[in-house]
């Protein structure tokens, strides 16, 4: 009986060993077609934020008078306006 168990934890072994490389595969692919996507992201993030830049300045520092600097407000408030804006539009 024990002989019999060793058997068959040494088959589903060579089994799962054997499955390996399309289970790799299938994770590469996977993680190929995510870094695409961020990408593609990063791209739309930094083309939509040249028209923020015109006023808010290239390092989120206002060179324009009554406009504020990005860069000195807090993560919150931020992300508020953001949602503000992009529910406005």
């Amino acid at each position: 009986m024990l002989e019999l168990i060793g058997h068959q934890s040494a088959r589903r072994q060579k089994m799962v060993w054997s499955q390996l490389p399309l289970l790799l595969a299938i994770v590469a692919a996977a993680l190929i077609a995510h870094m695409g996507r961020v990408a593609a992201d990063a791209n739309a993030g930094r083309n939509k934020a040249e028209a923020c830049a015109a006023c808010h300045g290239d390092n989120d520092i206002s060179q324009t008078e009554n406009t504020p600097s990005l860069a000195s407000q807090p993560d919150q408030f931020l992300q508020w306006q953001l949602a503000r804006i992009s529910h406005a539009a």
